[in-house]
This record gives C-alpha cells, structure tokens and sequence, in this order.
C-alpha cells in the first residue's frame, strides 16, 4: 500500500519522538478558543520488549489542568501498531479534553478512589467523555461505533477489572447517551 506524503512526514516524527519522553508544550501552553482555557500535555513514552501490543492510558488533572498520557510500547514491532496508536491518542485526548470541557463547566466531579471500576465508569461525566472519545475513533477509522466501543472493551479488559456483566453495562451506558444525542 502506498502512503501520502502527509503519512510519511506523520510517521518520520513519530518516529523521531518515539525514542525519548518530553511534555508537550515544553513551555507554553495550548489554546483553544471553544475551550475558553489553557492546558498542557505530559507525554510519556515508555519502551518495553515484554509486550506485543502498545498500551496507553490518559488522565485529566483538575488542579493543574494537564492531560497526562503514557504510551508503553515494544520498539522491535512499533512500526505495524502506528494506526493504532494514531487512534487510541486521539481517542484518549478526545475523552480527557471532555473532562477538562466538563471541569470549566463546573460538571467534573472530585476524584473519589473509594468507587468501584462499574461505578466508576458509569458516572455521568464518564458516559460523556466514552462517548465522545470513541465517536472519534469511530470516525478515524471509519468502523460503527458500537463495533469501536465493543472491541475498545474487549481489548482494555486487563485495565478496568470489570466483569463481562459489568462491561456490557457500561457499554449499554455509553450507546444510550450515543442515541440521547440524536434525540437532543
């Protein structure tokens, strides 16, 4: 398969940030106008040759107002994950962006680590940013949201410790707040 020159320029910096951790912006902070706030992005990129697949996690911190996301990845086999990784981050910056979002609303919660992870994951605020996270892989790599959101779980299912039940559960969240919007 071909690839543009865009892909190509995208994976050459890829891969010349693949091989060092740094935060983004070292120090300045990003802007957006439909944000009405200033944030900032703590990257760290991990290499592990004891995995197949990356993995990668995000996390919104209120106080500070930074997105924190972590990619582990095995740098013998990075080259044949890049799409996927391509996705997940955008993915996880669509889901914690929700939160920063909800955070200047007033709409974001105190963090309570006493909830389980079904508690934890049908809040509210949570469906929300689920929902609008994975609409944006939904439309990157042009699958059905319901396929994204089922494979999403069945692939993060070391990370959550949820039960199927528990999953299905969070997932029927997720698509009745999909349907919810169409009706809005």
């Amino acid at each position: 398969k071909q690839k543009t020159a865009y892909e190509i320029q995208v994976w050459l910096e890829f891969r010349r940030v693949l091989f060092r951790s740094f935060y983004l912006p070292k120090d300045n902070e990003y802007t957006f106008q439909s944000l009405k706030s200033d944030f900032s992005v703590e990257l760290t990129l991990k290499k592990s040759n004891k995995i197949d697949k990356p993995k990668m996690t995000g996390y919104y911190v209120p106080e500070e107002q930074v997105l924190e996301i972590l990619i582990i990845f095995n740098p013998q086999d990075v080259q044949k994950h890049y799409y996927d990784i391509v996705g997940e981050l955008n993915e996880i910056v669509t889901h914690e962006l929700t939160h920063l979002t909800q955070d200047i609303q007033g709409l974001l919660p105190k963090k309570d680590n006493q909830k389980s992870s079904l508690a934890y994951y049908s809040q509210p605020h949570e469906i929300e940013a689920q929902y609008k996270g994975f609409k944006r892989l939904s439309k990157l790599t042009q699958k059905p949201f319901e396929d994204v959101v089922r494979n999403w779980f069945e692939t993060h299912e070391d990370r959550h410790l949820m039960t199927p039940e528990d999953y299905n559960q969070v997932i029927n969240l997720i698509i009745k707040f999909k349907n919810d919007q169409r009706t809005n």
